[in-house]
């Protein structure tokens, strides 16, 4: 059974052992610090696994949510403004897809845990995602490939620790399509002050790092069994001076076909 806590400063509300269906608000924190939850209607816009399992941060009172059990189908969702902090004490995500929605000028910092799924991904939004170690593994059983972590427009993500495989099982190209990926006006930082990085794809036909954004890569192991490591491109439609840059000060990069692609703007685009 899964349990899950949740704090802010020194106040500790444990949530639930089974189901988890919450919401937390401004009025959910006391001025001592204590955090309570109220029950509330999941998030109309996602939809899948997860669906009876989840909480909603709408606070902008840092919340650190400590799992202490294997989860499953558990999805967090940290609404604009709100600091959300991920403990996961070594413990499993289990067959899930897309467990932390971030939406825009929101944060989420996970510390830890494995995480295994079959389809989708591990982070999804266009908030800040920091990472500092862990498992992350897609295992894909359908006909195309996810991602891995994906940052959308504008999204900041940092990577300090932890290990990423995407195994596609050759089933093909899809949404997503690399291990990791960022989209145009956002950041991914890969470093390994925290513990070391290894990112690696088995797919025959993507790019382990796929870079509409801006890529600075500190330090960390970035594999292609395949095809590319790390391949960077400015966004068709849309112009951002930082885009489709990758600024390597460290790192061991070691691709089937390529190392770097640096691959232009696609004709017909603006700017």
């Amino acid at each position: 059974d899964a349990a899950v806590s949740v704090q802010a400063d020194e106040g500790v509300l444990i949530l639930a052992k089974e189901q988890l269906n919450y919401v937390i608000n401004d009025d959910c924190v006391t001025e001592n610090g204590t955090v309570y939850a109220v029950k509330g209607e999941y998030p109309p816009h996602v939809s899948g696994h997860g669906a009876e399992n989840w909480v909603k941060v709408e606070t902008s009172t840092p919340i650190t949510i400590n799992v202490v059990g294997n989860v499953k189908y558990l999805r967090i969702r940290a609404d604009s403004g709100s600091n959300v902090t991920v403990n996961n004490n070594g413990f499993k995500w289990e067959d899930i897809s897309t467990p932390w929605d971030i939406e825009e000028n929101a944060a989420l910092t996970v510390n830890g845990g494995e995480y295994r799924g079959s389809s989708g991904g591990f982070a999804s939004g266009r908030g800040k995602l920091v990472i500092n170690g862990g498992t992350f593994i897609i295992n894909e059983e359908g006909e195309h490939i996810d991602y891995v972590i994906h940052g959308g427009p504008d999204a900041e993500i940092e990577i300090h620790g932890g290990t990423f495989q995407l195994k596609t099982n050759d089933s093909g190209r899809g949404w997503g399509y690399a291990a990791i990926d960022i989209e145009c006006r956002g950041t991914l930082k890969i470093d390994e002050t925290v513990e070391p990085v290894l990112i690696e794809s088995d797919s025959t036909t993507n790019p382990t790092i796929f870079a509409n954004g801006h890529l600075v890569l500190n330090g960390g192991t970035i594999k292609s069994e395949n095809n590319t490591a790390i391949e960077v491109q400015p966004h068709r439609w849309t112009y951002n001076p930082d885009d489709g840059h990758a600024e390597i000060n460290g790192g061991t990069i070691e691709g089937g076909q390529y190392g770097i692609k640096m691959t232009p703007r696609e004709s017909g685009s603006s700017g």
